[in-house]
């Protein structure tokens, strides 16, 4: 199955690029975006299929995600952005949020007494989607960029989800059902984000262990 998978990544990649994806690496410069949008177009109606269909791209090129510049970010690496500007790039893993060019936000996970015991990086205006083990789950949807306000565009669309570890690394999986987190009243930290009118406090069920875990985390920026 994972050969298939393999070919048929390479398949489109093919397709993206026309007879230079064997010159080249379908992974530099345009290539790449074309044979994103084409994944995500030709992407197969399995659930599973899909998440090991985007899992193979963001191996070899990245995945598409969205972060904050950095000090050292260029002015056409920067797009424009409901609260200031952003920066739209293909990553293997999460920048920290003090990568010099492209800035992550953060995830803490709370003990007891309300201490920070754990940390993620996330792209910026993500919604946490559960929590299983060290991974925190963020759900994102992908699709053909053509006709998304369309009936027939909207009915081609499909969600996966980045599973996120500690310090950036993740990997894409099928979404998978959690319980509703809750909220509650985020304690006094100086670790967490403050003064943020955006920070919230949530107790989440653990996928794996079905033990309560507190995290906090900065809701999308409007």
């Amino acid at each position: 199955m994972r050969e298939t998978m393999r070919c048929a990544f390479v398949l489109l990649l093919a397709l993206s690029c026309g007879s230079r994806a064997w010159a080249a690496s379908p992974c530099a410069g345009q290539d790449k975006l074309a044979a994103w949008h084409l994944l995500q177009s030709k992407a197969p109606k399995d659930p599973e299929a899909q998440a090991r269909a985007v899992e193979e791209f963001r191996a070899e090129c990245g995945f598409y995600l969205e972060f904050w510049p950095g000090p050292k970010a260029q002015q056409s690496q920067k797009d424009d952005h409901p609260c200031g500007e952003a920066v739209i790039a293909f990553v293997k893993s999460i920048p920290s949020p003090s990568d010099p060019v492209m800035q992550s936000e953060e995830v803490f996970e709370l003990g007891p007494s309300g201490k920070v015991i754990q940390r993620w990086w996330i792209p910026i205006d993500s919604t946490v989607a559960g929590i299983a083990g060290d991974e925190i789950l963020i759900t994102e949807e992908l699709g053909p960029e053509v006709g998304i306000f369309t009936e027939a565009g909207l009915a081609d669309r499909f969600s996966i989800q980045l599973a996120i570890s500690p310090r950036g690394r993740f990997r894409v999986v099928p979404v998978s059902a959690s319980a509703p987190a809750t909220p509650f009243t985020c304690p006094s930290n100086r670790d967490l984000p403050h003064p943020s009118s955006y920070l919230g406090c949530w107790k989440f069920s653990d996928q794996r262990s079905q033990a309560e875990r507190r995290l906090a985390y900065e809701a999308p920026c409007t």
